[in-house]
């Protein structure tokens, strides 16, 4: 996790302190950071949530404002679906974008899924579809905005 943290630390403050850039105004950095680490049916993740919390103080700390101000904790399939809608459609032009995403993932036939707290209906992988939150929604709805450079964080065992 401190490496992690340091990275983003290095990554994202290192071109807005260069001298090439000193004169263009700072673009907007908002960030959804979702960690999940009570589950239903699946064996909880102890620091998942802790994980969310520390990577939300970081990106705080750095300028990004926070998706409905706060990480979103333990979220039901639906709620990501909301969750992740709104931040999207939310951004403005020009806007740089941070996700992270915390809790347990699977992989199945080329796509990424986060597992919702929900997970009691995920009994097989015909179910993945229908009750997974694929990555591939989160990153079509980033790259149809305008304009907005965007990072997703996916930190899962698949």
């Amino acid at each position: 996790m401190r490496f992690l943290m340091m990275v983003l630390l290095f990554g994202l403050c290192w071109p807005a302190g260069a001298p090439v850039w000193a004169d263009e105004p700072l673009r907007p950095r908002h960030a959804l950071v979702i960690g999940i680490g009570d589950y239903q049916s699946a064996g909880d993740l102890a620091n998942a949530a802790h994980d969310a919390d520390d990577i939300a103080a970081l990106l705080s700390a750095l300028g990004f404002t926070l998706h409905g101000g706060q990480v979103l904790v333990d979220p039901m399939g639906a709620r990501i679906e909301v969750e992740v809608r709104a931040f999207a459609r939310d951004l403005p032009d020009g806007a740089m974008a941070l996700v992270y995403l915390a809790g347990h993932g699977l992989a199945d036939r080329g796509t990424s899924y986060l597992i919702p707290a929900d997970d009691g209906a995920i009994s097989s992988r015909a179910d993945l579809a229908g009750h997974g939150f694929a990555l591939v929604r989160l990153t079509a709805r980033l790259a149809a905005r305008n304009g907005v450079d965007s990072l997703v964080l996916f930190d899962a065992c698949r």
